[in-house]
């Protein structure tokens, strides 16, 4: 877990990348979504904004569809890959019938491939 703010700001921004990234966006799309400039994002990025708001950080999240929380570090999402956080916020966001469908699912689609 990173302690100063800059390692910090380094860490949120790697992980925004990865996002970004996931979501098949440009540094300009991204940006136009939010109304920042490319620089502005492009340095959010890189952690070298130096001292990026939290309603940025809440508009950036906004804009890649998770919560501003997913942007924090956290011991154990980030040895996850981005792709399998997105799908636990998505299924997070369903009732538990639905959540047990999609597992059986899953577990389905899994067992064939091995097959």
């Amino acid at each position: 877990m990173p302690t100063d703010t800059k390692q910090l700001r380094r860490t949120i921004g790697e992980r925004i990348r990865e996002l970004r990234h996931v979501r098949g966006l440009s540094q300009a799309k991204a940006a136009q979504s939010v109304s920042l400039t490319v620089d502005s994002w492009s340095r959010i990025e890189r952690g070298a904004a130096p001292n990026p708001t939290l309603s940025s950080y809440v508009d950036i999240a906004d804009a890649l569809g998770v919560q501003v929380g997913y942007l924090l570090p956290a011991t154990t999402r980030g040895k996850l890959a981005p792709i399998l956080h997105e799908i636990v916020d998505l299924v997070g966001k369903v009732d538990n019938e639905t959540q047990a469908s999609l597992m059986k699912a899953i577990k389905g689609l899994l067992e064939q491939r091995s097959a």
